[in-house]
């Protein structure tokens, strides 16, 4: 066997002829490994193959056992039983990003602090349920949805006005999540959308509770 030496001073390289060193070492040392590096090389290239286990099933017989996807997807989770409320999940996807970059654009228009940090919370919250309700369309059909967003300008004459507008949009947010975790057959399905549904009416009340501060 022959194999390449390189050094850092050699700008060539010699090619060395290990089995006669072989035989020379033998005679004079033979239990000494006189090139351990080549050895450890040649036992990475060429590994002992491992045996199969007896009781292994043979590789045809193993495919056979394996469970089919879509036999999977009509019993479990956010499969068959959820794929009728599809479209209602793409129109909340839709909505919630919609009005998050609306409470961002509102918090940087107001000058009250506690209005502008609570409208920069309501914006990163929308975006996290966006998140939520991406996911949940992915493990649905198995497809990216990218929502189509169009953010309309809407004037307000006060902060008051856009608060109110703020409420009435997580208000009625809540209610129709509530409606869909009724609807669906889906469990897994059911307790997000009731999970949003609360999380809706808890930032309705934060800006119920901020407009009462506005107000008064």
């Amino acid at each position: 066997m022959q194999h390449t030496d390189y050094t850092p001073r050699q700008e060539t390289s010699a090619v060395c002829d290990y089995d006669m060193y072989d035989r020379i070492w033998q005679r004079v040392s033979p239990d000494l490994n006189p090139y351990p590096h080549v050895r450890g090389e040649e036992n990475e290239i060429t590994p002992p193959q491992p045996q199969q286990p007896s009781g292994c099933l043979p590789s045809r017989q193993a495919a056979d056992t394996d469970i089919q996807p879509e036999t999977a997807l009509s019993t479990c989770c956010m499969g068959n039983d959820a794929r009728q409320s599809l479209d209602t999940l793409k129109g909340f996807l839709e909505e919630e990003l919609a009005e998050s970059r609306c409470a961002m654009a509102l918090s940087r228009q107001v000058s009250h602090r506690n209005a502008a940090r609570l409208l920069r919370q309501i914006a990163a919250e929308k975006r996290e349920v966006a998140r939520r309700l991406q996911a949940a369309c992915y493990l649905i059909d198995g497809t990216c949805h990218v929502p189509e967003i169009s953010v309309e300008r809407t004037r307000f004459g006060s902060l008051a006005e856009a608060l109110r507008h703020c409420y009435h949009q997580d208000a009625c947010n809540g209610y129709h999540y509530q409606q869909a975790a009724e609807e669906t057959t889906d469990s897994c399905l059911s307790g997000l959308m009731m999970e949003l549904s609360k999380q809706s009416y808890h930032r309705a009340d934060a800006v119920m509770r901020l407009l009462g501060e506005v107000l008064c």
